[in-house]
């Protein structure tokens, strides 16, 4: 046992003063000397102190020991803290707008107000720079606060140059700002402030995550700001505790699926499963369904395939100054590929999830042939195996000895239709 251990166990034996028992407990804070960098005497009076601040504060009866690494970073992130709220008070902050769109019929539906923090020696900054740094702080509440008067500043002065009413802004609410007391009044507020601006132009976006933390507290906040008018919806699903109870238990009219799943879809034939899932859950439970991330054409069709309407990507937008966005969509057009496609029925799903499969087989092919891994992707050799291999691998010298003989079959009409790939059918030997 070490002498510090020995010593709080010593202290906290009873003592016997006029016949009555008494017990104390002791905090201990401990700082090293000598140290790395020069330090005086004072200097290691501050650290044993602010050690013994850290074990009060994890419950008393125990020692912390001064960690100067440790304070090298709290300090740190102290200094961006208040870079961040010197930001703040000196105008730093902007609001980029990335557009929403229905594929289907064209109609840009809305955007989603996304900060930047135009920093006066190291230009724009994205929100992964310093949201991170006060997402458990305070500040985190007025920084929440600035996004949404902001965005409601900019909805009044679209509505005045013409934006129809339709038109919706959605804006990214952090867990401290959702627990904060005044959160729903803050927003009462604003719409006496701004009266051009219905409720029903905003949508407050709410992480999974941070929805779990209380899921009987944010449920009752969701009710009592769609009783205001104001939409909610849940962000980045899928990246949380994803289940028919939590769906069910969050009145959020929307979900809005996580792009870390549909940037990988043309791709990835479990994160399609887990997006088609998603999407008759949804439906099954009566709410609006978004898919974030949509990056190319090709996530555009798969999409519309698989029944999505609403989609927001760089395939549509990439985010763009309030000044921009109007113009962007006067010129906006839905893409020709977008037009021809349809919802494809239950029973041709499968032929969806086939492409996206042999998809990640040409990949992991093309990996092969450029030495990237050593082993291609493996066949079950035990049974007949039909499978769909591209064009481009035919003259592969190791197909043959892979995957069989390649066998110039006649392709399905489904896939000449589809005119993605030059397809083959390949069998076992």
């Amino acid at each position: 046992m070490s002498p510090v251990k020995r010593l709080l166990m010593h202290l906290a034996e009873p003592m016997l003063i006029n016949n009555y028992s008494l017990e104390c407990s002791a905090s201990i804070g401990i700082a090293f000397y000598p140290q790395t960098h020069k330090i005086d005497a004072d200097g290691l009076i501050r650290q044993a102190s602010q050690a013994l601040y850290q074990a009060k504060q994890s419950g008393k009866n125990r020692y912390a020991v001064f960690d100067p690494d440790t304070d090298s970073m709290t300090r740190r992130k102290l200094e961006q803290i208040e870079a961040i709220r010197q930001g703040l008070l000196q105008q730093q902050f902007v609001l980029y707008y990335q557009p929403k769109v229905n594929m289907l019929s064209g109609e840009v539906t809305g955007a989603e107000a996304l900060i930047r923090w135009q920093h006066p020696q190291m230009g724009l900054l994205p929100p992964s720079y310093f949201i991170p740094v006060i997402e458990q702080h305070l500040l985190s509440v007025e920084i929440g606060n600035w996004v949404l008067e902001s965005a409601f500043q900019q909805l009044d002065q679209w509505i005045g140059m013409g934006l129809p009413q339709s038109f919706v802004v959605s804006v990214n609410i952090g867990v401290v700002q959702l627990h904060d007391a005044s959160f729903s009044e803050f927003l009462v507020q604003l719409l006496k402030r701004y009266p051009r601006v219905s409720a029903n132009q905003l949508e407050l976006e709410i992480l999974e995550t941070g929805a779990i933390e209380d899921m009987s507290y944010v449920s009752g906040l969701i009710l009592k700001l769609q009783s205001y008018g104001f939409t909610c919806s849940l962000d980045d699903f899928g990246t949380g505790y994803s289940s028919l109870t939590f769906l069910k238990n969050i009145p959020a009219r929307t979900i809005k699926i996580d792009q870390s799943f549909i940037r990988t879809l043309p791709q990835d034939p479990e994160h399609f499963m887990i997006i088609n899932s998603i999407l008759g859950l949804a439906k099954s439970l009566n709410r609006q369904v978004i898919a974030e991330g949509v990056e190319s054409i090709l996530h555009g069709e798969l999409l519309l395939e698989l029944g999505f309407t609403a989609a927001q990507g760089f395939a549509i937008a990439r985010p763009m100054p309030a000044a921009e966005l109007l113009e962007w969509m006067a010129a906006w057009q839905l893409p020709a590929a977008w037009q021809r496609c349809i919802a494809l029925p239950a029973d041709k799903i499968p032929l969806l999830l086939a492409e996206v499969e042999q998809r990640s087989c040409m990949e992991e092919l093309q990996q092969y042939f450029d030495g990237q891994v050593d082993c291609p992707p493996l066949l079950d050799s035990s049974e007949k195996v039909e499978g769909i291999l591209p064009q481009m691998c035919l003259n592969q010298p190791s197909v043959d000895a892979v995957h069989g003989s390649v066998c110039r079959g006649t392709t399905s009409s489904y896939w000449k239709k589809r005119n993605r790939w030059s397809l083959f059918i390949v069998k076992d030997k």
